[in-house]
């Protein structure tokens, strides 16, 4: 049992010593040794890159153009969030809003009073300051029971397939 203990541990470690001297070292190797001085201009070109290997970090301020992006390149999408808010008290102010994700910005937002009959009144239906999301402000001068929905529609850029 102790001779297969051994030869399985020597497997290993040469297992990794191999992986390392052909696939870790070489990479931090080709980064130490490569510098912008020595790549030509234009010589790495998008056929030589695969997909996700230049990262936003990878990029100097200014490099990436609009006129240097195919219009087919990223897509706007939009999602509608919502959340509902209930007012209970006689002459009561509620706030509600309705965040959007990280990453996305508001384009547009409202709210929907599910029994507009009734007497609120609103005060505020707009986006908030940072563009994050959306803000109502209902008051209920009655003191019923009032429930709205406030909603958002959020937008964000995708790369398209």
């Amino acid at each position: 049992m102790e001779k297969l203990h051994k030869f399985f541990m020597t497997a290993i470690v040469v297992g990794l010593v191999s992986y390392s001297l052909t696939t870790v070292i070489p990479t931090h190797l080709a980064r130490a040794l490569v510098t912008d001085n020595q790549i030509a201009d234009n010589a790495i070109t998008s056929p030589k890159i695969k997909d996700g290997q230049v990262k936003t970090l990878d990029l100097a301020n200014g490099t990436m153009t609009k006129d240097k992006i195919s219009p087919f390149a990223l897509k706007l999408v939009t999602v509608e969030r919502h959340a509902e808010f209930t007012t209970m008290h006689p002459f009561h102010f509620l706030h509600g809003e309705v965040k959007c994700n990280t990453g996305e910005t508001a384009t547009g937002g409202g709210y929907y009073n599910a029994d507009p009959h009734i007497g609120t009144v609103t005060f505020m239906n707009r986006p908030i300051q940072d563009t994050s999301g959306w803000h109502v402000g209902i008051y209920s001068p009655d003191g019923g029971l009032h429930q709205f929905t406030a909603y958002v529609v959020c937008a964000h850029l995708e790369l398209s397939p």
